[in-house]
């Protein structure tokens, strides 16, 4: 038992002893190779190295420890250390270290600070080590059998394992305008298998992008990694994981993303990226990408991302292909018009209030992708400008397919669908050499029952019939827009737009309607306008760029023709301006009156034949009428104002003139006593000329033709009805001669055609009117006239000057005395 003691004791003071010689032995290697390990560093890393000292250690094995380590940058990218940490810990192998050589096989980095820096011409400072590296290695190659003729000991300082604590990276690119920054914070890398011929595992955790906690996870492999490659060629296998992405930091640190995405997707919270790296850094191929969290202005998770990048293939990440589908639920329009191809295609006065959902799968480059997307907005409040309103509830459905090439959107077999309607189209917007929009649409036959509650215009009407259309459209778009050129065809059947409370508007209404270019013309249109048959609707319509104008526009109703010219244009200052030119032939007044001013059905009939040019300019209906302006012709053939006796009305009131107590009298012929006893006034013609202002129509040569008299006037009648004319009722000279045998100073108001003439005042306000006499110009005339009689009796006749000049005298007395 005491030898096996002694034994052990000797064992352990031998060991202690050869542990305590090896110690002293490799702090004298140490010592004696400081230098050769600091120059064979600089050699392979082409930089100055410094450290405030080198000593052996035994912690977690036998190494080298290297305090404050520092490796100088290149001065053409900074002044500042391109490595600096606390401490390098250095493990040897054993066997070489024995056999007086030191192999390194782990660094241990603790508190490491790496700046990586991109120079404006592109050109990164691992570049540039690299190249240091290579031509280190063509010096050690040169050099080798000198320094086996000086027999000196070989050092190797690529490890095969690699381990960072607590590490900082901060990388900067100045290549761009806006030079980018990135910090990487609290990595830790383990780097296992470090040979040149194999792949290596690698594990990193790191805080990317400083503030946003530990987020950053990679896990696989690299390499092979020989020596004539930079790092950026190195081949990767990694699996990636990002945590509490932001956007803006992610567009900084990619910068194509700033113009690409960042401004259109409207990010409001941190996503989460996940994928995997294959190929190289410098070109890679990313598979099994998915990236979540909250975009388009959503307070929460609403954007699922999936697919694939492939940048192996092209010189730029933006000649990479993609691929790829997307789920944004719920997602904003106004948003998602920000994207540059939407914000193209949908205009800016379309809004909405509410969710929509989107979906959508892409593939291609970033200059050449193809999409298809779907909105789906049953659940939002859509608004497009007067045009469109539609509520909640309502189907719509967008369906793109889409081709991005460059200057150009195309889009291939697209729908809309709205309420019943399903529009199909396809076309292209481009950008070069103009701005250009193009499109082909086609629609189903459309139910329009229901449409007035998504068209403001229609809000008082109800709606009906089908419409369908077959369409081209071009414009040309731009600081000054131009006109929309339109080609095809749309199909009216059985139209109904009734006003809900007056049952006024258009019913069962057939036309087609052939759009060519900047006009339309309209075939083959017939139906029911308030209440009226039209048929043989046809004429042209031309888009203005603010407005409509309408040309040969005719039709056929009650009985008669309307032709029409015009157009409808709004002014900068909002006003409508409104040009008409229209004529009438033959068409049946009491049927017209009876639909358009029920309240003159009953009071005049014939047939009316109407020429008139007008012209207006207001911001309100209310100002229409006073706005009005222009002239015309009408005329009423075979008509007769209903029960109204013009002549009666007026000769009846002809009383308590001198010689003459009633115009109307019992021994006048029945034929002429017949004209007082009727209940109308029939007429063959009423005639006049006119003008248009201020409100009212106005004419001053108002002609009625009977055969048995006529009248002649001058006046007005305004817009609200009011009337005022001065006119003159001159009977025939059979009814003259008649009256003249029962009444002998009639003959005083006789005119010179031989007829009775008796002026009148018609005035009041439509279709009430009084027809008066002018008494006090009929008793004037019969006092002149029987005066001059009186006189002639009293000179006799006589012609003499010295009479002629008595008679003059006596007459104007007389004049004066009757208020002449």
């Amino acid at each position: 038992m005491s030898i096996r003691r002694k034994a052990v004791t000797v064992l352990l003071a031998t060991s202690a002893c050869v542990l305590v010689l090896l110690v002293v032995l490799l702090n004298s290697f140490v010592d004696k190779n400081r230098e050769r390990i600091r120059e064979e560093i600089e050699k392979s890393l082409g930089r100055a190295v410094k450290f405030d000292d080198l000593r052996l250690s035994f912690w977690g094995g036998i190494g080298l420890l290297a305090k404050h380590l520092s490796i100088a940058e290149d001065p053409r990218f900074a002044a500042t250390p391109f490595i600096q940490t606390r401490e390098l810990r250095m493990e040897l192998r054993w066997l070489p270290l024995f056999l007086g050589n030191i192999e390194i096989k782990k660094f241990a980095l603790d508190e490491p600070e790496v700046q990586i820096i991109k120079n404006e011409e592109g050109i990164f400072n691992l570049s540039a080590l690299a190249g240091s590296e290579r031509r280190a290695r063509e010096t050690k190659r040169e050099s080798r059998e000198v320094k086996e003729a000086k027999k000196r000991h070989p050092l190797s300082i690529f490890p095969s394992a690699i381990y960072v604590s607590k590490g900082k990276i901060d990388y900067i690119d100045r290549s761009f305008k806006e030079p980018v920054e990135i910090g990487i914070r609290n990595i830790k890398l383990d780097i296992q298998g470090l040979v040149l011929s194999r792949a290596a595992k690698i594990k990193i955790s790191a805080d990317l992008f400083e503030g946003q906690g530990q987020n950053l996870s990679v896990v696989g492999r690299i390499g092979p990694m020989p020596g004539e490659r930079e790092w950026s060629q190195y081949p990767v296998d990694f699996q990636v994981r990002l945590d509490s992405l932001l956007l803006p930091q992610l567009s900084r640190a990619v910068p194509f993303l700033r113009e690409s995405l960042s401004p259109y997707l409207g990010m409001t919270g941190p996503l989460m990226l996940e994928a995997k790296f294959l190929g190289t850094m410098e070109q890679p191929r990313i598979t099994g990408l998915t990236v979540t969290g909250p975009l388009f202005g959503s307070a929460e998770k609403n954007t699922t991302l999936q697919g694939e990048l492939d940048f192996s293939k092209g010189h730029s990440w933006r000649e990479g292909e993609v691929h790829g589908k997307i789920v944004v639920d719920p997602a904003s329009l106004e948003y998602l018009k920000r994207i540059p191809f939407l914000k193209q295609a949908l205009p800016s006065s379309l809004t909405s209030e509410g969710p929509l959902s989107v979906a959508g799968e892409f593939q291609g480059s970033f200059d050449d992708l193809k999409a298809r997307l779907s909105v789906k907005a049953a659940e939002t409040e859509i608004r497009y400008g007067n045009w469109l309103n539609k509520s909640k509830g309502i189907p719509a459905e967008l369906d793109l397919k889409v081709n991005r090439r460059k200057d150009r959107v195309v889009f291939e077999g697209s729908s809309l669908t709205l309420h019943n309607l399903k529009l199909q189209f396809s076309g292209l917007l481009e950008e070069s050499p103009e701005r250009r929009l193009a499109f082909q649409l086609r629609s189903n036959d459309v139910d329009l029952a229901g449409w007035e509650k998504l068209l403001p215009s229609l809000s008082s009407y109800s709606t009906g019939g089908v419409v369908r259309g077959e369409v081209s459209v071009k414009k040309i778009l731009g600081l000054q827009e131009r006109e929309l050129n339109m080609q095809g065809t749309v199909t009216l059947d059985q139209l109904q737009v009734q006003d809900r409370k007056s049952g006024r508007g258009v019913e069962k209404m057939t036309a087609r309607l052939s759009l060519r270019g900047k006009e339309a013309r309209i075939e083959k249109g017939q139906g029911l306008w308030d209440g009226i048959s039209l048929s043989n609707l046809k004429g042209d319509l031309a888009w203005l760029p603010t407005g409509l104008s309408f040309k040969n526009l005719s039709f056929q109703a009650l009985g008669g023709t309307l032709r029409a010219n015009g157009s409808w244009e709004t002014r900068p200052d909002d006003s409508v301006q409104l040009a008409l030119d229209s004529n009438i032939e033959a068409m049946d007044l009491n049927a017209l009156l009876s639909q358009k001013f029920p309240n003159f059905k009953d009071h005049i009939e014939g047939q009316l034949y109407f020429k008139a040019r007008l012209r207006g300019e207001s911001k309100n209906s209310a100002a229409w009428q006073d706005s009005l302006e222009g002239e015309g012709a009408t005329q009423v053939r075979g008509g007769s104002f209903k029960n109204f006796n013009l002549v009666e009305r007026v000769l009846s009131k002809v009383t308590g003139l001198p010689g003459v107590p009633n115009l109307i009298s019992s021994r006048v012929p029945t034929r002429y006593s017949a004209l007082f006893q009727r209940k109308d006034t029939p007429f063959e013609t009423l005639a006049a000329t006119f003008a248009v202002k201020q409100g009212r129509i106005y004419s001053d040569d108002l002609s009625l033709v009977t055969p048995d008299y006529s009248v002649r006037g001058e006046g007005s009648i305004g817009f609200d009805g009011t009337t005022k004319w001065d006119a003159t009722l001159a009977m025939s000279a059979q009814f003259t001669q008649e009256l003249l045998k029962e009444h002998k100073n009639a003959r005083y108001m006789v005119d010179r055609q031989g007829r009775l003439a008796v002026p009148f005042r018609l005035d009041g306000t439509l279709p009430y009117v009084q027809a008066r006499p002018d008494l006090q110009r009929l008793a004037e005339g019969i006092q002149k006239g029987l005066l001059k009689k009186g006189m002639d009796r009293v000179l006799g006749g006589e012609k003499d000057e010295k009479n002629k000049t008595k008679r003059d005298w006596i007459q104007k007395g007389l004049e004066q005395l009757f208020g002449k």
